[in-house]
Formats: C-alpha cells, sequence, structure tokens
C-alpha cells in the first residue's frame, strides 16, 4: 500500500495496527513516499512505529488547541457552531443580523401566538419568503428550519443557553453573548412560554405497556409493541404477522394470561438465592461507580478551571502542562477503577 505520508493513512495509534496486522496477515507492506518508509524492512517497522507515535501527538494536539479555543470563544460570549438563519458573522465570530432577521422576527411571533412548528412554515411559505441554507440557496420553509429557530431564540435575544435546545424554558441557564440583540426580551419570553405549554400539552399514551421490551409473537417470532387506536390499547406487530392474519392483541386480555402464567412460575430456592446475591452485589458494584463518577466529574470540573487560568495568562505554560498532566493521570486512574466495577 502506497501513501504519501503515514499520518494520511491513520492518526489513532490503536487503529493504525490494528489495519496494519491485517494487511501484514495478507502480505500487504506499506510504504511512505515522502518519508521513504517501507515496512519490509526492520527499520522501515522502526520508522513506521516513531512516525505514526507522532502524528497521533499531533492529532491530540490538534484537538486540544480547538478544544481551547471553543472554550475560550464561549468564555468571551461568541456564539460556537453554526451561524444561525437570519445572522451573519463579524472578524471574530460575533454575530450581526443579516436581511433575513426580519424572517426570524416573524416567525417567533407566529410561534409565541400560539402556532405550531408546521403552520408557521406553511405560513411563512404562503408569504412567498424562504430558507437559505448553507449553500445559499433559497428554499421553502420546513418544520425542522422553525424547531431550529425556536431553540435559537435565545441566540437571537443577546444570550448564550448552557444545555440543549429541547431544554428550553423560562428557567433555562443564560448568560450575556458577546452580539447585541436582534429580537426583544418581550417576544424571547413569550417563545419560551408557548415552547413549555406546547411541551407539557403533548398527546402521550395514558397507558403504560408493561410487556413492551419482553413480547414476540409466538407465531412468526416479531417483537410486539403497544399502540393506541381510537381509545383502543392492543399489542401489535410492526409488520404484517408472517404465519396468519393476526395483526394486535387486547391489552388486558393479553397482559391477564401473563400474569396468570408467572403466577404458575415456582422458582427453585438456590436459584432465587443467586439472584439475590447477584442484585446485590450489582447494587454495590453501581453505587461504587457512582462514587467513582462523582470524583471524575470533579477532575474533569478542575481541568476546565485550570484551561480558563491558562487562558487568561494567570498561569505559565510548564505550570499548566504539569497540573494537566496530573489530572489528566488521576482521571485515568479512576477512569480504569469504574471500568473494572463494572
Amino acid at each position: 500500500m502506497v501513501v504519501n505520508t503515514i499520518d494520511r493513512a491513520a492518526r489513532s495509534i490503536k487503529d493504525f495496527y490494528e489495519f496494519y496486522d491485517v494487511c501484514d496477515k495478507a502480505g500487504v507492506t506499506f510504504v511512505a513516499t515522502g518519508q521513504q518508509i517501507d515496512s519490509s524492512t526492520a527499520g522501515g517497522k522502526l520508522m513506521l512505529a516513531i512516525t505514526v507515535t507522532f502524528a497521533a501527538f499531533e492529532a491530540d494536539v490538534a484537538s486540544d488547541r480547538v478544544s481551547a479555543t471553543i472554550a475560550h470563544k464561549k468564555a468571551q460570549g461568541v456564539h460556537w457552531g453554526y451561524t444561525p438563519f437570519g445572522c451573519d458573522r463579524q472578524p471574530g465570530g460575533v454575530l450581526i443580523p443579516s436581511d433575513d432577521i426580519s424572517t426570524v422576527r416573524k416567525a417567533l411571533e407566529l410561534y409565541a401566538d400560539g402556532g405550531s412548528y408546521e403552520s408557521v412554515a406553511q405560513a411563512l411559505n404562503v408569504l412567498g419568503l424562504r430558507f437559505r441554507n448553507r449553500q445559499g440557496q433559497r428554499i421553502p420553509f420546513g418544520e425542522h428550519h422553525i424547531r431550529t429557530m425556536v431553540c435559537l431564540a435565545p441566540v437571537y435575544a443577546g444570550h448564550l443557553v448552557d444545555g440543549r435546545g429541547k431544554d428550553l424554558g423560562p428557567d433555562a441557564p443564560m448568560r450575556k453573548a458577546a452580539h447585541a440583540p436582534m429580537i426583544s426580551e418581550d417576544l424571547l419570553g413569550r417563545v419560551l412560554f408557548s415552547h413549555r405549554i406546547k411541551r407539557l400539552h403533548t398527546k402521550r399514551s395514558a397507558y403504560t405497556y408493561a410487556l413492551t421490551p419482553l413480547l414476540y409473537c409466538a407465531h412468526c417470532g416479531q417483537p410486539l409493541r403497544g399502540s393506541n387506536s381510537n381509545d383502543r390499547y392492543t399489542y401489535k406487530h410492526t409488520k404484517r404477522c408472517l404465519a396468519g392474519n393476526i395483526r394486535s392483541y387486547d391489552v388486558s386480555a393479553l397482559e391477564d394470561h401473563v400474569v396468570a402464567l408467572l403466577g404458575e412460575l415456582t422458582i427453585p430456592d438456590q436459584l432465587l438465592a443467586e439472584i439475590r446475591a447477584e442484585t446485590m452485589q450489582r447494587s454495590a458494584r453501581s453505587a461504587e461507580s457512582d462514587r467513582v463518577g462523582e470524583q471524575i466529574r470533579e477532575v474533569q470540573t478542575k481541568l476546565k478551571k485550570l484551561l480558563e487560568l491558562y487562558l487568561e495568562d494567570e498561569l505559565d505554560k510548564e505550570t499548566y502542562r504539569e497540573q494537566k498532566a496530573q489530572l489528566d493521570l488521576q482521571a485515568q486512574q479512576l477512569e480504569r477503577m469504574r471500568n473494572a466495577g463494572a
């Protein structure tokens, strides 16, 4: 196999050697034309190992730089990620409104007044408004475009949100962003309130299908899933039954039958004792895993604070690297402890 440089083949030591073993067993050798490496010789294998290690090191350094840049940008209040619809960016990444910001305001107003994602998208399309995708093309609005704008409402209002879009609400943790607000705080509050109300009123099944993860058709082996149609609760095939025309089973009759069978089930005392012992052991392991997990989170918090101090020039490079290495080692030891107890 001929490559220009080894780092073009892989930047993970583990992945490279797994791939190398496969090639070696098949009688395939590596030749790097830009580095004069030939894995068919002893010297070539040595250089191969050294080069792959440095390639992995360079990839890790690049990843650390990207992570540090992201953390620094967020600390400065700069929105990180794709540029939202209705926005452009100044040098340095700070958001500014584009010509489409009026469309964003219109969409959020319709949503705050009770519109659904679908109805808001249809209303914008009727008005002749179009969404601009990342390639600069104008396309009709879809539900997902409106959902994204709603999730980014705090960003349009000049805030950054710590968390996920689906966690939006009046109590969502927000902090001041570097860019100027593009919508009013009143509109943001109405959008968040509407979002929370709609989530509370999302229709959900009033019935708990206790057998869903356990139930399979005795005729064709397909899994049976709970279903509600016109207030009729059933367990049904996801596809047509391969052994006949039976598609669904009444919930009450089926669950009563299973309960009756369980009532006749007898577990030997020895097996019951083993089950109890295993349950106790798993419970103890779970508690220990939770404790170690909390220690890992504490170490990760210390790493973040250490990075902030370094970015703010309160630590020199040598001190930062030394303390980071200690914390990294501590995190690795804790991770091994957790894995050993899993």
